[in-house]
């Protein structure tokens, strides 16, 4: 064979009986520097030599020298022969298995009860084998080192190291120095130190209300208005309109994709985005099932498909909203399970974070109308728990002398959970023809915990008040508010007055300078 006139130094692999089993064959790559620096062969029977190790056992370089050592000598762990035959040549007790990619498990009995130092190359590949050996031989060498020679240049080794005049006494410095290395778990957690992290302002997509980069939750009873109130705020963001509740603040237009389990695409979705005026050009409707490279369908789940999520997103980069109606339908887990809902969450939580997208979760409520609603979320309480904001939806209901309760058309977004600062006030819209929903411009400061109702006699008496109030001229809310409170009423009564009056308030001027006014319809 001709590799054989290229061989510049071959290293003996040979047994505790001393019998030769391979050689590693350092090449001349003079010609051909693609060539493979080294090459394995084992003795054919023959006088021969067969250039693999198929079947062969493999064994450490000088093995049988370092074995019968003294169990007080370091015993040093190089990446190559030349290394080893340099540090023996020193008087140092050394060993090699080959290569960076040539440690293998059955190793690591030989050095039990040893002290063993290893010496990377500086290399990745180098720093590689260092764990490698380094993690077989816990728990059977006595104590195990990696010592990282300064002043290595790249690639460069222990021989390089003694090149360029250090000695053995600055190596058993080194060596003391060095800490024992501790066994790597197979399980790691990750972790970073605070101090190197830079603080970050939250940003939302609607202000107060609906956090960019996390999940907002939605939670209400069936048919209360969850659906037709995010195809309000999808509105809002393919518009790029300011939002009802900060009029001021810039509102980017953006795609918005709704994963819509239980609603008709054409007959409900399409419809109630139109009446609420939504770009639909920047609306993708999502499908509950996906399609595998094979042609299958497939159920949606969240856990396992945020690679396609991710995908679609790249198709719509200014996506800035995703919607899942509701959320328990997207993740194929026991919903009543705290563990498996926490881990089927975990995806998209980090995916929000990572594409700083707001992700809008819609769910029921449960019948445990006894419990405080922060754990009336329908199956497990973590899908309330990994949401950083959730709101309530509940209707506003009027209750007259008899007692009798009947809900009205105003509905109260109420906050029930906030992990992002103190918890905003609440919003009240109503829902007009064809689903469009009407924002109103007064901030609550109420509880879903507690009932929004109020007693029909109240109302009735504010609206007579402000009727009179009014006549037939405009005043300024601010005014009105002002003479209401003189008169006992309060702002809240006040604004369901108005509503039962049908005002349609206007402003004048722009910003905090602007007034709003008040006025009786036309036909009032």
């Amino acid at each position: 064979m001709t590799a054989e006139k290229k061989i510049v130094a071959t290293y003996d692999y040979i047994d505790e009986s001393g019998t030769l089993l391979y050689q590693n064959c350092r090449l001349d790559r003079t010609e051909n520097p693609d060539a493979p620096k080294s090459l394995p062969r084992r003795p054919d029977g023959n006088g021969g030599w067969i250039w693999d190790l198929k079947g062969t056992r493999r064994v450490l370089y000088r093995q049988s020298e370092f074995v019968q050592s003294s169990k007080q000598d370091w015993v040093f762990v190089c990446e190559g022969e030349p290394d080893t035959d340099r540090l023996n040549g020193l008087g140092l007790v050394a060993t090699t298995s080959g290569s960076a990619t040539s440690w293998r498990p059955e190793f690591a009995e030989f050095f039990r009860g040893r002290l063993v130092c290893i010496l990377p190359d500086n290399d990745v590949a180098g720093k590689r084998y260092a764990d490698t050996v380094a993690d077989s031989l816990h728990g059977v060498a006595s104590e195990v080192r990696i010592v990282e020679l300064p002043g290595l240049p790249e690639k460069g080794d222990v021989s390089d190291w003694f090149d360029a005049g250090h000695q053995v006494p600055e190596l058993n410095k080194l060596i003391e120095k060095a800490k024992p290395c501790k066994p790597v778990p197979d399980r790691q957690i990750q972790h970073q130190v605070l101090s190197l992290v830079e603080p970050k302002q939250i940003e939302y997509l609607q202000p107060e209300i609906i956090p960019l980069g996390m999940i907002t939750s939605i939670v209400s009873q069936e048919g209360v208005g969850k659906s037709t109130l995010a195809s309000s705020i999808t509105a809002y963001v393919t518009q790029g309109k300011p939002w009802p509740n900060a009029p001021d603040v810039p509102n980017p237009k953006g795609h918005v994709i709704v994963f819509s389990h239980e609603e008709d695409v054409a007959c409900v979705l399409v419809p109630r985005l139109t009446a609420n005026g939504a770009d639909r050009k920047r609306v993708i409707a999502g499908d509950s099932l996906i399609k595998t490279k094979g042609g299958d369908e497939q159920a949606f789940d969240i856990e396992d498909d945020i690679p396609g999520l991710e995908a679609l997103v790249n198709d719509f980069p200014q996506t800035r909203l995703i919607v899942f109606d509701p959320i328990t339908s997207y993740c194929q887990c026991n919903e009543n399970s705290n563990s498996q809902v926490r881990q089927a969450l975990k995806p998209l939580v980090d995916f929000a974070a990572r594409r700083n997208i707001a992700v809008l979760a819609l769910t029921h409520l449960n019948k445990k109308v006894a419990l405080g609603m922060i754990n009336r979320t329908i199956g497990s309480r973590a899908w309330s728990a990994v949401p950083r904001m959730v709101w309530g939806i509940r209707t506003e209901q009027i209750e007259d002398t008899d007692g009798q309760k009947t809900d009205t058309d105003s509905r109260f977004l109420l906050c029930i959970k906030c992990n992002v600062g103190p918890k905003p006030k609440g919003l009240r819209f109503s829902i007009g023809d064809g689903g469009r929903v009407i924002w109103h411009e007064e901030r609550l400061n109420m509880s879903m915990d507690n009932d929004c109702q109020l007693k029909s006699s109240r109302i009735d008496k504010a609206s007579e008040w402000l009727r009179e109030y009014l006549g037939n001229k405009q005043m300024t809310s601010a005014a009105i508010f002002e003479d209401g409170e003189k008169a006992g009423f309060s702002r809240n009564l006040l604004y369901r007055a108005k509503d039962k009056l049908k005002i349609r308030p206007s402003k004048s001027g722009f910003g905090d300078a602007g007034l709003w006014f008040w006025g009786l319809p036309n036909d009032e």
